[in-house]
């Protein structure tokens, strides 16, 4: 039980963390397409709100997140309180994670990537059903030496709300034309993103409530701390209390604002999800909803969250930080770019 326990709250830590702030390419129709480079695949989303999961050789997309999926966040911070306390995770609170996953999140079309040559040598009917087990399972095509396998996984959708339920058939009625529409792409290095700008370009955002946002917020501030985030991410949402707290305490010149780089505001894809998590957190810091400039900013990040200071013309300050940081750092370093 204890490996199953280990297990369940790696790949769960993993789900909630590994998607980085990756932008959404042009939108046909009603579909958006996402790419994954390091991955070696473009799927085409229907708009509504999902998570993407990307752990290993699985990329699970769109995952439908339920009116419940804030209450699984609440129960893994809380257990990421519990860890950072010095305590340690049971196989209740395991048992509890893995039953409200599987009745918040409900998983509609799985990719796994498996080595060609494997494949190859199975003398099964269907090679691809064969090495993951799962009945309908079909590779859609190879590249790099990988084959690339697709199937349609059956949630339980009992506990699903009348209102989820009708968005989750919708969606789950799209599944056909997804299939259709995958596309492998050339697999880049995640190590190796774009540099990040010098500067932060002209954008003209909103923020979670929908106030108009430009680059006009820096002005008159002589350090600008920026925290890329998600809503996906559970690191990020572990700092968010200490954020908020260091926020209600700056040094005179200095401002914190936060990108919640997977909050799409004009199709409402995740922005509830933001609001819920910054007043669970007590953190309330202006947060962008990151337009297009925004997220092709984002491309130079390696992941989330990232935390950048600029000066009051956008410009970067220092290096990035990668990864979550205690209040205490977060303020150290700020303060080393004030005069």
């Amino acid at each position: 039980m204890k490996r199953t326990i280990t297990a369940l709250l790696t790949a769960l830590t993993t789900l909630l963390c590994c998607v980085g702030c990756a932008p959404a390419q042009t939108a046909a129709e009603d579909m958006i397409a996402h790419a994954y480079p390091a991955y070696g695949v473009r799927v085409w989303i229907p708009k509504q709100e999902y998570v993407d999961i990307l752990f290993d050789d699985t990329l699970i997309v769109p995952c439908f997140l339920s009116e419940d999926y804030p209450s699984l966040i609440d129960l893994l911070n809380k257990i990421a309180e519990k860890l950072s306390a010095g305590g340690s995770v049971s196989e209740e609170d395991a048992l509890a994670i893995s039953d409200l996953a599987a009745k918040t999140m409900k998983h509609l079309l799985v990719i796994e990537r498996r080595e060609a040559q494997a494949l190859d040598a199975s003398q099964a009917e269907n090679p691809a059903e064969d090495a993951l087990g799962i009945p309908g399972a079909a590779e859609f095509g190879r590249q790099d030496g990988y084959a690339y396998i697709v199937y349609e996984p059956q949630a339980d959708v009992g506990d699903l709300s009348e209102s989820d339920l009708a968005l989750y058939e919708a969606c789950r009625a799209r599944v056909p034309e997804m299939r259709e529409r995958l596309e492998l792409i050339p697999i880049e290095a995640s190590e190796a993103p774009a540099a990040l700008e010098a500067t932060l370009p002209a954008f003209a955002a909103v923020d979670l409530m929908g106030n108009p946002i430009t680059n006009d917020i820096f002005k008159g501030k002589k350090v600008t701390m920026i925290n890329f985030w998600g809503t996906f991410c559970g690191p990020c949402i572990e700092e968010m209390p200490d954020l908020g707290a260091l926020a209600r305490n700056l040094p005179d010149g200095a401002q914190l604002i936060g990108i919640a780089g997977d909050v799409d505001a004009a199709g409402g894809r995740n922005l509830k999800l933001a609001q819920d998590i910054m007043a669970g957190a007590n953190a309330d810091f202006l947060n962008i909803v990151p337009d297009e400039a925004l997220l092709a900013y984002c491309n130079g990040l390696v992941g989330v969250p990232t935390t950048i200071f600029v000066d009051e013309n956008g410009a970067l300050l220092g290096e990035p930080l990668l990864g979550s940081r205690s209040a205490g750092e977060y303020r150290a370093a700020l303060e080393g770019y004030l005069p």
